[in-house]
Parts: structure tokens; sequence; C-alpha cells
């Protein structure tokens, strides 16, 4: 359980480092929001998406450092708890848990592949652009699986 302990403390170190760093990039998000003028003027549809696009942006990144606010008081509220902490030790580690995250992991990947696939085609009756940058993220997610086969098949 010590070790877990250490664990949980390096996740708490790591929650408040990507606090710090992604603070400064949620408050200027913020501010790119309220002040739209500054980044796109014309006509209301280009304000529009722009205020959309800020909106987003700025929602993913206080969302983030949300989470990892909250992550590091649940860890805080652990390290103190002998009972939760146990509790989420066996949480993360239960057996059948990781059995249906692996499964699911897989089915998700091979749906993905697919759809990004099928995309491709389609998108490249209409655009060769897209249709190409879709075929290059294939590429790129189809490796990436292939590499990490062969690093756990060299690991296991």
């Amino acid at each position: 359980m010590d070790k877990y302990k250490v664990r949980i403390k390096n996740r708490m170190i790591f929650d408040m480092i990507g606090t710090v760093a992604f603070l400064p990039v949620a408050v200027y998000a913020l501010i790119r929001y309220w002040n739209i003028e500054g980044v796109m003027s014309g006509a209301p549809v280009k304000d529009f998406f722009a205020g959309v696009i800020n909106g987003v942006r700025g929602a993913a990144v206080i969302a983030f450092v949300i989470y990892l606010m909250f992550s590091f008081v649940n860890n805080l509220l652990a390290i103190r708890n002998e009972e939760k902490l146990k509790k989420m030790y066996f949480e993360e580690y239960d057996e059948r848990a990781l059995a249906i995250s692996e499964h699911s992991s897989r089915v998700t990947y091979n749906i993905t592949i697919y759809i990004i696939l099928v995309s491709c085609i389609i998108t490249g009756l209409y655009n060769t652009t897209i249709s190409m940058t879709l075929l290059v993220v294939w590429i790129f997610v189809f490796l990436t699986r292939i590499i990490t086969i062969s690093f756990y098949n060299n690991k296991i």
C-alpha cells in the first residue's frame, strides 16, 4: 500500500503542475472569448463562428483545469483516509474492470478505424485534401496500434 501512496502523491504533483500550467491558458481563453472583436469582425456569421471556436477552446481548457483540481482534492482526501485509499486501490486494480476496459478499448479501436476509413473514401468524392488528411490520420492510428502491439508482445 505504501507504493500506491507514492503513486497517488505523484499524481497529486502532476495535477498541481498541470493546474498551474493550464490556468493562465484558461484565463487567456476566457479573455479572448469576451473580446471577440479583436479576433474577428465583419459578417454576423464570422462573428458567430469566432465566438463558437473561442468558447469551445476556453471550455475545454477550463474543464481540464477543473478536472485536475478535483482529482487533486480526491487524491488528497484518499491520502488522509486509509479506508478511502484502500477502496481506490481495489477499484483501480479490479481484474474484472480491467478486462472490461481492455475489451471495450479493442472494440472502440476497431470501430474508429473503420469510421475513419469510410470517411476517407466518402470525402474523396468531394474534397481530396480532406480525404488525404483522413488517410494520414488512419495510417498514423494504424501504425500506432502496430507499434504498441509489438511493444507489449515483447514486454509481456
